[in-house]
């Protein structure tokens, strides 16, 4: 502590006046070292929400990206699965919509007949469609195409009911052939053979399909005798039916 300057007397700093002989006592100079700036201490993490002075200015780690590649690329996925999508539409459309024009295109069905022969679809004859070709020995070869309701009936059931009615429909039947085939991409079956009709004996082959609760039935026939100068012609024109 401080002491007066005249009579010794102790006293405390801010007093103006000794207590003692009344002298007036000397008062301190201010200061003028400016107090230290406490910066902010790094090891002490700023409070949640709030950031003291000092921290906004210092520099933050990237933030890591969430979710998965999936995730973030979601937007790029979805256009590439919609242009996918699109683009099986529409070679689907234009394998139906691009048939060559020698195509017989209607009644739900598509086929290729052989060049110059002659269309009857009056259905006057019993099937939806008749392709008549050249006689030969009096009968003329052609092709007939039937559909109707395959009352839940598979491919299966309905080459087991050929075997079964066509001996009692045909006289003198013999059955050649008698296995699944697909056609075009869809599944059908072949069921033919030989029988007599009148006076003739005839060679037959039957193409089965079902589509869309639709059995379609394509049968190519001909004199037994002429069968094998046709043969070739009738198998490329059932091989080119299809469904549409």
């Amino acid at each position: 502590m401080p002491y007066c300057q005249i009579c010794g007397t102790e006293y405390f700093e801010g007093r103006m006046f000794c207590r003692k002989c009344g002298t007036t006592l000397p008062r301190p100079e201010p200061s003028t070292v400016q107090p230290e700036t406490a910066g902010p201490d790094p090891d002490v993490a700023p409070p949640e929400g709030s950031a003291p002075q000092g921290w906004d200015s210092m520099p933050r780690a990237a933030e890591a990206p969430r979710g998965g590649w999936l995730t973030r690329n979601a937007p790029l996925v979805f256009a590439a699965v919609v242009f996918v999508a699109v683009v099986i539409v529409a070679a689907v459309w234009l394998s139906k919509k691009s048939l060559p024009s020698d195509f017989y295109k209607a009644d739900g069905f598509a086929l290729r007949p052989p060049a110059g022969w002659r269309i009857d679809k009056s259905g006057a004859l019993g099937p939806k469609v008749f392709f008549f070709g050249p006689t030969a020995g009096g009968f003329t070869v052609n092709i007939n195409v039937v559909k109707a309701p395959s009352g839940g009936l598979t491919l299966t059931d309905l080459a087991e009911r050929n075997r079964e009615t066509f001996p009692r429909l045909f006289t003198s039947f013999r059955l050649i052939e008698d296995e699944p085939k697909r056609v075009e991409g869809n599944d059908g079956y072949i069921f033919g053979g030989t029988y007599t009709q009148g006076v003739y004996t005839l060679r037959a082959r039957q193409l089965l399909e079902v589509k869309n609760g639709v059995v379609y039935v394509v049968t190519a026939t001909d004199a037994a005798t002429d069968w094998p100068v046709q043969e070739a012609t009738l198998e490329s024109t059932l091989e080119t039916f299809r469904p549409t």
